[in-house]
């Protein structure tokens, strides 16, 4: 071979090589710009489990056995802890005068929590010396509410644990849903520190064995995983948002009511005690408040913070409006009359109107919206306040302005319902069903939030 035959080889193995090296390099171009998203999501997987046999190990002793022994008491016992908690509903002495009772606070002659209408006695507080039996209780879910993570990291979202108790006596009615904050091992680093928690809920959906998922649910809550504490901690239920909730039957007719509680833990009052703790309701301002016809300052400053929550409530998307109450207005009791005086903001708003302050109130709402170029109505605005709290949540349902649609509940007024089953991974009938309202509405908006973060970091939007 000439030197002319060699140098044109030298050539042609260059160009070769450098054609190669560009075809490795746009290539890795192309991958490192089209970022890799989640598998599909699934919401009775990752978000809304339902699934009996999943469920079978969330005891509802077991719950409140683990609060005990990572409290400052582990020497109390689940009934003393339960028997505690219900008899928050009775007067003192009750069980034990030391702790709450519903009437520590009388408000107008009447018993009151946070300065505002309170039943006493409660029909829960009958709870108090029946029978504790653990198997009264079935869990029914437990669901992922990385949606509710802090934008900034302050926390990582809740995570909850659904309970129905099914012995019709003395309460006809009984959900308890334990809504635990997660904290964020990392807050100097923002949400991102919650990205394993996002991943976790988001690989379940990838998990074809039940047994496999069971086992790693169970270590989220009972355990945790690694970097990150168990969810069920006393401390992880004590400040607003979290805590435990409860939703009773007032009396034979069904007509329920919904109560808040914080799960104290403390040695401040001589010993080391564990206790649930009487507190008010997210989101559910005193209905009467809304009627102008009352003149008194905290009524006129509920009023003013209403005007101040227009805008987010007007936001024409039914996952995306909200409004942020202060606690001062707050009622500890949804329905404290049985009549639905508590929570019904529409009824009171209407009769304030026939007074000059309510007409004011009203022209106040109509010019914001105005300037917002809404086409909703001040009525409209009351409307979807209600649903706002609980209490709308399970009971409305409907036209909230704007040709917006609340979704209704499913059974008994519930989301999550023990009254009927669904088909389910092993079969028919193997899963407690949700409501339309989750599976059609909320659900999949909580699945975007969930892979919007994990595709690019996009902190959560507000979730109903």
């Amino acid at each position: 071979m000439n030197v002319a035959q060699t140098s044109r080889g030298h050539r042609v193995l260059r160009i070769a090589l450098a054609l190669l090296l560009l075809f490795v390099a746009v290539g890795a171009k192309r991958r490192s710009v089209t970022p890799r998203g989640p598998a599909p999501l699934s919401l009775e997987r990752s978000f809304v489990i339902t699934d009996k046999s999943m469920l079978v190990h969330f005891r509802f002793q077991r719950v409140l056995e683990t609060l005990i022994a990572r409290s400052s008491a582990p020497d109390m016992t689940a009934e003393a802890l339960y028997r505690q908690w219900f008899d928050t509903g009775n007067p003192k002495p009750g069980l034990d005068a030391s702790m709450p009772h519903c009437d520590d606070e009388h408000t107008g002659g009447r018993t009151s929590l946070n300065g505002l209408p309170r039943r006493c006695p409660a029909s829960e507080g009958l709870l108090a010396t029946a029978a504790f039996r653990d198997e009264d209780f079935i869990p029914i879910a437990v669901t992922n509410r990385f949606d509710l993570a802090d934008p900034a990291g302050a926390h990582c979202g809740e995570y909850r644990i659904v309970f129905a108790r099914i012995a019709p006596q003395p309460l006809p009615t009984l959900h308890i849903i334990f809504e635990a904050v997660l904290p964020n091992p990392h807050p100097e680093m923002g949400l991102t520190g919650c990205r394993a928690a996002a991943q976790f809920w988001a690989d379940l959906s990838t998990v074809d064995s039940l047994a496999e998922r069971r086992a790693r649910v169970e270590r989220f809550f009972f355990d945790g995983i690694a970097g990150y504490e168990p969810v069920i901690h006393p401390h992880h239920y004590r400040h607003a948002p979290a805590g435990v909730r409860t939703m009773q039957g007032n009396d034979a007719t069904l007509v329920v009511n919904f109560t808040q509680f914080r799960v104290m833990d403390d040695c401040t009052r001589g010993a080391c005690r564990l206790w649930f703790a009487p507190d008010v309701l997210e989101n559910l301002p005193f209905a009467p408040l809304f009627d102008s016809h009352d003149q008194s300052d905290r009524a006129r400053r509920l009023r003013a913070a209403f005007l101040e929550n227009v805008p987010t409530l007007a936001t024409n998307d039914v996952n995306l409006y909200f409004m942020r109450i202060p606690p001062e207005f707050l009622a500890g009791d949804a329905d404290p009359d049985g009549d639905g005086s508590g929570f019904l903001a529409t009824r009171f708003y209407l009769n304030g109107l026939s007074t000059d302050e309510g007409i004011q109130f009203n022209n106040d709402l109509k010019a914001i919206l105005q300037q917002l170029h809404s086409p909703l109505a001040p009525f409209d605005l009351l409307a979807r306040a209600e649903s706002q709290n609980c209490m709308g949540c399970h009971f409305m349902g409907g036209s909230v302005g704007a040709q917006v649609q609340f979704p209704h509940p499913a059974e008994g007024h519930q989301q999550i319902t023990e009254l009927r089953m669904e088909d389910g991974e092993e079969g028919p009938n193997t899963r407690y069903a949700i409501s339309p309202a989750i599976r059609d509405v909320f659900g999949p908006h909580r699945m975007e939030i969930l892979r919007a973060f994990l595709t690019a970091g996009t902190p959560p939007v507000h979730s109903q």
